[in-house]
């Protein structure tokens, strides 16, 4: 009851001020859980959702190929308006280094989620006419977020390349989006504003098999 008195209000304020809010799915928070926002978010169908799914699946304690989970997502993905660029696991909210083969697989699954909303974004602006604007953030973050090795505190990847990393792969992927729904509406303009370029240190590769 406490949730919905909050949220209800939140939206008054929102639309009486003319802000553009959005809530996040992240842990110690109300939407902390996949299983929460399903049964919750639906009571709401303007609220508007900022993902960062590596706090479901970490909640969850699953992976990317959970049948519930990936529902659940689905369900939710039309009202994301913004995503946290975040690869987590079963057992924590990020992985030491997306771009391992170790990790590859849950950065694909990701990807994958990723791509939803986006296409979800994407819909609605077909369906309403009024233009969306996508927007994201890498978001893997520093010690403690980052692991590190024991007694060193070493960090076992290099922060800025692996976001710099997510980035140039969110960047091609839009443009494939953008490629896609021309083939599919002709005349319908997208455009990227992302000008993102590799940099000496990271490219590109490894390249997800998506």
């Amino acid at each position: 009851e406490m949730a919905e008195q909050f949220f209800s209000e939140a939206l008054k304020f929102e639309e009486a001020n003319g802000y553009f809010v959005c809530h996040e799915t992240h842990r110690k928070r109300f939407l902390h859980s996949p299983w929460v926002a399903r049964d919750f978010v639906p009571k709401f169908p303007n609220m508007k959702i900022c993902a960062d799914l590596s706090h479901w699946i970490n909640v969850a304690e699953t992976d990317c190929q959970d049948a519930d989970l990936n529902s659940v997502i689905r369900q939710i993905a039309p009202q994301v308006h913004h995503v946290h660029c975040r690869v987590g696991y079963d057992h924590g909210p990020q992985v030491a280094d997306p771009r391992a083969p170790e990790w590859l697989p849950y950065m694909e699954g990701h990807e994958k989620w990723w791509d939803l909303i986006w296409s979800c974004q994407l819909a609605r602006e077909m369906e309403t006419g009024v233009e969306v604007i996508s927007t994201m953030i890498a978001e893997h973050g520093p010690p403690n977020y980052q692991q590190t090795m024991p007694y060193s505190r070493e960090p076992l990847a290099h922060i800025w390349d692996i976001n710099h990393w997510i980035h140039l792969r969110r960047q091609a992927r839009f443009q494939k989006l953008i490629v896609e729904r021309e083939r599919h509406h002709p005349g319908v303009g997208s455009h990227s504003t992302s000008n993102v370029i590799p940099s000496k240190t990271q490219g590109y590769n490894p390249v997800t098999s998506l």
